[in-house]
């Protein structure tokens, strides 16, 4: 018992010296990252959104994104922002690759194999890191 105890204490160390380590800034620089990644391996792909011409207009390349969705109107739905940094659980990203019913169309990757949930979790977890305004999220 007394080992599961020490464990815990240690991974409950480890991470709050890890936030520490990077500060607000850095924690969401690294989710930023992370989201990013996803986004550049599910949707700056050819045919989707990237290019000259991408999907909705929304281009989401690297260096593009996440500036291309920050508080940016949906196409679908104007009525709802892409990720809406002050109320990021309305962003209608995240509808998409949850394939909500509220979503126009189909759930994004389109014609490819939902993202996993770790990753849906992921773009959450970012969405929400930049609540409160958009500067948290320009482009890099």
């Amino acid at each position: 018992m007394k080992g599961k105890y020490l464990k815990s204490f240690l991974s409950l160390s480890l991470t709050a010296g890890l936030i520490y380590a990077l500060g607000p800034d850095g924690a969401q620089s690294d989710l930023q990252q992370k989201a990013g990644n996803i986004i550049k391996q599910n949707c700056s792909v050819a045919g989707c959104h990237t290019g000259k011409d991408p999907q909705m207009g929304l281009n989401m390349e690297p260096g593009k994104f996440p500036g291309t969705v920050i508080d940016v109107p949906s196409t679908e739905k104007p009525s709802l922002k892409i990720i809406d940094s002050r109320n990021p659980e309305k962003s209608y990203l995240l509808m998409k690759i949850k394939g909500s019913a509220e979503i126009v169309g189909n759930q994004m990757p389109l014609s490819r194999t939902p993202l996993p949930s770790e990753s849906i979790q992921t773009i959450e977890d970012w969405a929400k890191s930049i609540k409160g305004g958009a500067s948290a999220g320009a482009q890099g």
